[in-house]
């Protein structure tokens, strides 16, 4: 430790300004605390201290660090301080911060990132240190994976401070002082999440803080709002899509906004072209609710209604699934089973936010946008070319009603695609029209424990019955969704909420030009693009007032 501390020593390490980071768990949330503490608390100074496994973690993550800030890292300048033992972790830190009483007035060790023995162990320390000691925690997923801020929104990561202090002046960037991009491309939901979110964090305030001293609680109080109005190209009347509290983010109205957001969109655009038949523009756009998570996806019928469970032990169970969330549906049968299971989805599947109710089954499973131990996804060719003709047919050419129909093809190709880059899917030999006649085949001669046959077309549904392919190995599964908005109760459902919002933002920003408007900023979200390998492109734009 001694040619650490002097490297530190001989450094120019802000007396006020410094925090210490110890890593002995979750090294991916080091990024989002150094973003969170500059932003916030303007720490400028940063000492990073790990065990051996927390460190090459750390490493792969430095790119994603603020620029302008210093990191002072055990592994790089000298090596890992942090040991196994408990009790010498404890003593090597307060050592480490003894060592530099004579150069601080006071030190910030966030806990974070370190394991609740640790934590309350250090948090004992502060009578024996001569100098001021303010502990913070940053609210954070513990799930690797996922984007770190700004690339997440500001609202999932609140900063708690133990101790009294004055967070940093709020500062609401102007219009002159914010960089955004010219365009947000197809990258998959990831990259749409990470892009909406960063937009969102530029155009409104800090001040996400809450303290603990003297006995009492002190929260933050209400932020700015957050409004959306939709309006079409060339007109002028606006509606409001949804609006919430940019400290709160996603609320039950928030979510119910988003839940009915679709209706809006269609009787906008039919109030402009009342010709275009209205039950075919709503069949249409309805989609969009499913696609972008708005709402769960559940099991609303099941043949055989009830599963069969074979035990280690030979005995068997059975468990029924019907009205089950069909991400919660999927990780029970996989951990029931133990053994492979192969998911056969329907052509339909791929407009319905298939590839986000995998998302959901991903961070249900503690690995968001991986695949899924146990979970085998195989997309028929025939599915594939269905959609592939209808994104081919027009090729962004078409108007009207067969023009919102292009938009949601393509959209299902990117899903197909997203499944495809992120769960590990397979292609399977299913290729004569009808698919869902294809794919019924195929199932009955999988090689894994259990097949599902998964649809949202009742006539599909239907059909497996009739042709008798549903059994014991094969599960036939009828897709409807909850007449009701999603949850956010919690940290987990309100991070989710999160990701549902920016695909919403993008989706609909392909069908209405969308005005994204705080106290500080009015941007505006509109098509740009349907042709290219990166379409559908956004484009972003500021509007002067």
């Amino acid at each position: 430790m001694e040619s650490f501390v002097n490297v530190l020593l001989a450094g120019k390490i802000s007396p006020d300004k410094t925090m210490l980071l110890p890593v002995d768990i979750h090294p991916f949330v080091v990024p989002t605390v150094i973003s969170r503490m500059k932003e916030e608390l303007d720490i400028v100074d940063f000492i990073i201290i790990t065990r051996r496994e927390t460190a090459e973690s750390i490493r792969n993550v430095m790119n994603s660090f603020p620029t302008d800030v210093n990191i002072y890292f055990d592994n790089i300048m000298s090596k890992s301080l942090l040991k196994d033992n408990i009790f010498e972790n404890l003593f090597l830190t307060r050592s480490l911060i003894k060592s530099l009483e004579g150069k601080l007035n006071r030190i910030y060790i966030d806990i974070s990132a370190m394991s609740g023995p640790f934590a309350a162990g250090m948090m004992e320390e502060r009578s024996n240190l001569k100098i001021d000691v303010v502990f913070t925690h940053v609210d954070i997923l513990p799930l690797p994976g996922l984007p770190s801020y700004p690339f997440s929104p500001r609202w999932v990561h609140k900063v708690y401070i133990h101790g009294k202090i004055e967070p940093s002046q709020l500062s609401h960037p102007s219009n002159q002082e914010v960089d955004l991009p010219r365009e947000i491309r197809w990258q998959g939901s990831k990259y749409v999440f990470m892009e909406i979110s960063s937009i969102l964090n530029s155009i409104t305030g800090k001040g996400l803080v809450e303290s603990f001293y003297d006995g009492q609680r002190h929260v933050p109080g209400e932020g700015d709002r957050l409004s959306i109005y939709a309006s079409l190209p060339g007109g002028e009347e606006k509606k409001l899509l949804l609006t919430m509290d940019t400290r709160t983010g996603p609320s039950e109205e928030a979510v119910t906004m988003m839940y009915d957001s679709w209706k809006i969109i269609s009787n906008m655009i039919h109030e402009q072209n009342n010709d275009v038949d209205k039950t075919l523009l709503d069949r249409v756009l309805m989609q969009i609710q499913r696609y972008t998570g708005s709402v769960d996806l559940v099991v609303k019928e099941m043949k055989p209604s009830r599963v069969e469970i074979r035990r280690d032990d030979q005995t068997r169970e059975h468990r029924e699934y019907k009205g089950w969330k069909i991400h919660s549906f999927l990780i029970d049968l996989v951990r029931q089973v133990k053994k492979p299971i192969a998911l056969l989805p329907d052509t339909n599947m791929f407009y319905q936010g298939f590839h986000v109710t995998l998302l959901k089954a991903s961070i249900k499973n503690g690995h968001p946008w991986s695949s899924i131990e146990g979970l085998r996804i195989y997309i028929p060719i025939c599915a594939e070319a269905e959609i592939n003709g209808k994104v081919a047919e027009s090729a962004g050419e078409a108007k009207g009603l067969s023009l919102y129909s292009y938009i949601m093809a393509l959209l299902a190709n990117r899903a197909i695609d997203e499944v495809k880059k992120y769960y590990g899917s397979f292609q399977i030999p299913a290729v004569s029209p009808p698919c869902e006649a294809s794919i019924a085949v195929v199932a009955q001669n999988i090689l894994e424990e259990k097949a599902i046959l998964m649809t949202a077309d009742r006539k599909a549904y239907n059909a497996w019955q009739t042709i008798n392919v549903c059994s014991d190995k094969v599960l036939c599964v009828y897709v409807g969704h909850q007449h009701k908005t999603i949850n956010i109760d919690g940290m987990f459902s309100k991070y989710y909420a999160s990701i549902v919002l920016a695909n919403l933002l993008y989706v609909s920003s392909l069908f209405v030009n969308l005005d994204i408007v705080t106290a500080q900023d009015k941007l505006r979200l509109s098509l740009e693009s349907l042709r290219g390998s990166n379409a559908p492109v956004v484009k972003v734009s500021r509007i002067i007032t």
